[in-house]
């Protein structure tokens, strides 16, 4: 039962057609993708300045593996499981699906990585960690490795936001042009998932591609916001 699936998906070759159709598939994914970023980020904001961490440094992470599936989107690639088997096709006339291995977080880190698809990252580390390692690590030890939450404490990679406080945060990790603080690993929390949110939009806006729905933007305009109200900056971010 399971070989004719398996024999089906290996004699994929694309059309013409199927190239169009699967790309505007793509961009729809991108949309959603970049959408379930935002309100990660969102989330993840909300909640630190609230004092809950623990499931904001999860969010966190999954901004940076929502946003790293809309890069791999860029590049006209999807992937996609077929009898539980993860395959990685690429929307041109004549490509077919690659068999891949591991889990889905996994292999779209490693695409990412492999293909050069973050320039920002290249040779750049956090404690002597590639950046995606270093926040993996992150999201185990708070929502893994310990039993109980850190709350109220304060997790060692929140500390300085804390202190410092998010709306100040996240305009100092807007304003850094020489990208410091994604590496740093007081900031880094944060000011990672902040920094591939800007190449998100800027690689969108040379692919000209329209990455948030209408009615989606009216509801984003606002969304990212502290105790004092909405983070305007950040959100104009988001939907311009």
């Amino acid at each position: 039962m399971n070989l004719p699936i398996r024999n089906a998906v290996n004699n994929i070759i694309l059309s013409n057609a199927d190239e169009v159709n699967l790309w505007l598939c793509l961009q729809c994914d991108i949309k959603k993708y970049f959408y379930s970023a935002v309100i990660s980020i969102g989330n993840a904001l909300f909640d630190i300045d609230n004092g809950f961490y623990s499931w904001a440094i999860a969010e966190l992470y999954y901004s940076v593996f929502y946003m790293s599936r809309v890069l791999i989107g860029y590049e006209h690639v999807g992937v996609f499981y077929s009898n539980n088997k993860p395959y990685l096709l690429k929307a041109i006339q004549n490509e077919s699906p690659k068999k891949l291995t591991g889990n889905t977080h996994n292999i779209i880190i490693n695409q990412v990585e492999k293909w050069n698809l973050f320039p920002g990252i290249i040779n750049q580390k956090i404690n002597n960690e590639d950046p995606f390692a270093w926040l993996t690590e992150r999201r185990t030890e708070s929502n893994y490795s310990r039993p109980k939450f850190t709350e109220p404490d304060v997790p060692p990679c929140l500390k300085e936001v804390k202190i410092k406080g998010i709306r100040r945060s996240v305009m100092k990790y807007l304003n850094d042009t020489v990208a410091y603080f994604p590496f740093d690993a007081e900031n880094a929390i944060v000011a990672l998932p902040l920094f591939q949110l800007g190449y998100i939009k800027q690689k969108a806006s040379v692919l000209g591609l329209d990455i948030i729905d209408e009615e989606d933007r009216v509801y984003l305009k606002t969304l990212i916001r502290d105790r004092d109200g909405p983070i305007s900056v950040l959100n104009e971010l988001v939907v311009s």
